[in-house]
């Protein structure tokens, strides 16, 4: 079986992101790389610590990347053409909505707004998941 996705959490680990302290994603959220170390040896891993609508006035001018963008696309329809008669291939959302939401607007901030402001966190009735 293999995996393939598209969106979102195929930017965290851009190309090169171990060479660097930081970077800033097409989302706009900037990741610091962080060292640890295991008795396996040395890694590295990203976390969000910008975030790109941490001011609410940001929101009126914000600009997702757009999702019609054919190379976005490109890795799962490769995955499709190289292996759909050796393989099952599943396409999976590893990334959810509430994770997407804290790198956007950080985590403080996020749970401040689902605190303050129940009514916001409402789902969207475009969205699959709604439950009116």
């Amino acid at each position: 079986m293999l995996l393939t996705s598209v969106g979102w959490v195929n930017g965290y680990y851009q190309d090169g992101y171990q060479a660097v302290d930081s970077y800033q994603d097409e989302w706009g959220v900037t990741w610091k790389t962080v060292e640890y170390t295991t008795p396996y040896g040395k890694g590295k891993y990203t976390e969000p610590f910008g975030h790109p609508l941490a001011d609410e006035l940001a929101l009126a001018t914000y600009r997702s990347p757009d999702p019609d963008r054919p190379e976005l696309y490109t890795e799962a329809q490769r995955v499709l053409a190289e292996f759909k008669g050796e393989y099952w291939i599943v396409g999976v959302t590893p990334t959810t909505i509430f994770e997407s939401a804290w790198a956007l607007r950080g985590y403080e901030q996020l749970m401040m707004d689902l605190a303050t402001q129940p009514d916001q966190a409402k789902p969207h009735p475009g969205y699959p998941l709604y439950l009116p």
